[in-house]
């Protein structure tokens, strides 16, 4: 990386308010080193606010890093400016069906609802969103209510192996549920 990251810092010092630049030196150090990938994405959506993408990727970057909240205002300022491109809805979508799912892990059953729903209200095509959902579902033991989630995935994706093994697992369970 040591070679980029002196073109990156070469075109810095010839442009500093260059965001492409910025934007492109923050992508290829993400994995490598996200909290100044963070930074750097932030200082070009600072130098260029009205960019709705780098608001999306630094949302993405910040959601990487489980900093839902701060990612959450990142991809829905992207959304206020440009409100007709799909890819940022379904961002922000993938975004709160990941923030419901970790919430699901921690039992915080009714915050984990919430943001599967507003997900769904963003993308009501996402295949991810009921299929996280439903595990959520299924985690709480309400297996009837994971039923319905995973069958929603499989009206969208219905040849997914994954999906129909999930609601088979979750028609199990309501089964046994019943049986009890």
């Amino acid at each position: 990386m040591q070679p980029a990251v002196e073109k990156f810092q070469r075109a810095l010092s010839l442009d500093p308010k260059n965001t492409y630049v910025r934007t492109q030196w923050a992508q290829a150090e993400a994995d490598e080193d996200l909290p100044d990938a963070i930074k750097r994405l932030g200082e070009a959506a600072a130098l260029n606010d009205r960019d709705p993408f780098l608001h999306n990727d630094l949302g993405d970057l910040l959601m990487k890093k489980k900093e839902f909240a701060s990612a959450e205002e990142e991809f829905k300022r992207a959304l206020a400016l440009h409100p007709r491109y799909p890819g940022l809805r379904s961002g922000l979508a993938h975004l709160l069906a990941q923030w419901g799912s970790v919430l699901g892990d921690a039992a915080k059953w009714s915050e984990a609802e919430d943001k599967y729903g507003q997900a769904e209200g963003f993308d009501p095509k996402s295949v991810e969103v009921y299929n996280l959902w439903g595990n959520t579902l299924f985690q709480r033991k309400d297996f009837e209510a994971a039923v319905k989630r995973y069958e929603q995935a499989l009206r969208l994706q219905p040849d997914d192996k994954v999906l129909q093994e999930n609601l088979k697992r979750a028609q199990d369970g309501a089964r046994n549920a019943k049986n009890q």
